[in-house]
């Protein structure tokens, strides 16, 4: 009985092994489907994110497409404003344009009759022949200006010409150049300076000396005017009295400083209140 048992035993402990060795083996199994497994679901996810990536390229670049369409129609919009703004001005540019293109052919007309050589020839040859330099011409023709405006004496105008810029013999060959008649250019302004404001008739003399008219003409154009002395000591009385104070015999004294006589004075300042 005892040997029996000892059999029995041996059976049950290789039955018990067998079991163990097929528990582990179906063990390995599991973990070998566990594993086959996962990478199966990592290549799922793998997928998924690739689709994900691929739907995300996708709508950008639809939208990129919306985007580069909706700049495309609003240049095209924008090129036909321009196209309708260009042909709404044409037609008023097309009317101004035959009078500014007249305009322009008549300034080329005239810039080119300026700088003509045949013209600019013959004015050199008119300057050889006259024997006037170009600066000389223009200062007979300011001189002739001058005596046109107003009066001078030969020495004055002379000067007139140096202040603007001529020099002193192109001024001298310019009055030389004028037929005037400096004893008239004397009586005109005598007159001129009458009218502006009162002299005595030798201090009308010797401002028309400091003008550059000689003794003679000076003298001769005073002589000439019609005028009253004595009215004119009254008017450079009252002048005085107007912007300073005057005893009478101090009016007296600075109007015979002017040129009047004594009689005169006195009957200015009589006139005047005193």
């Amino acid at each position: 009985m005892s040997k029996e048992r000892k059999r029995v035993l041996k059976k049950w402990q290789f039955f018990l092994i067998a079991i163990i060795a097929a528990a582990a083996i179906l063990s390995g199994c599991g973990d070998e489907g566990e594993a086959a497994e996962e990478p199966d679901q990592d290549e799922m996810n793998n997928e998924e994110e690739t689709k994900e990536a691929e739907e995300e390229a996708a709508e950008e670049e639809e939208s990129e497409e919306a985007e580069e369409l909706a700049e495309a129609e609003e240049l095209e919009e924008t090129e036909e404003i321009e196209e309708e703004t260009v042909e709404a001005e044409e037609p008023e540019e097309a009317e101004e344009n035959p009078a500014e293109v007249e305009e322009s052919e008549e300034a080329e007309e005239d810039l080119a009759e300026v700088i003509e050589p045949e013209e600019v020839e013959e004015e050199l040859v008119e300057e050889e022949a006259s024997g006037e330099s170009f600066s000389q011409q223009n200062a007979v023709s300011a001189a002739g200006d001058y005596l046109n405006f107003t009066a001078f004496s030969e020495s004055g105008l002379i000067e007139q010409l140096e202040f603007e810029g001529f020099t002193n013999e192109e001024a001298v060959y310019a009055v030389n150049q004028l037929d005037a008649d400096w004893q008239e250019q004397a009586v005109l302004s005598a007159e001129d300076y009458i009218a502006f404001t009162s002299f005595s008739e030798s201090g009308l003399v010797e401002q028309l000396e400091f003008e550059g008219f000689s003794n003679e003409h000076a003298v001769n154009a005073v002589s000439q005017l019609d005028v009253n002395w004595q009215e004119q000591a009254v008017l450079t009385a009252e002048d005085y009295l107007s912007y300073s104070s005057f005893s009478k015999s101090g009016l007296i004294d600075q109007l015979v400083f002017e040129g009047f006589s004594n009689e005169h004075a006195t009957y200015a300042a009589e006139q005047v209140g005193f």
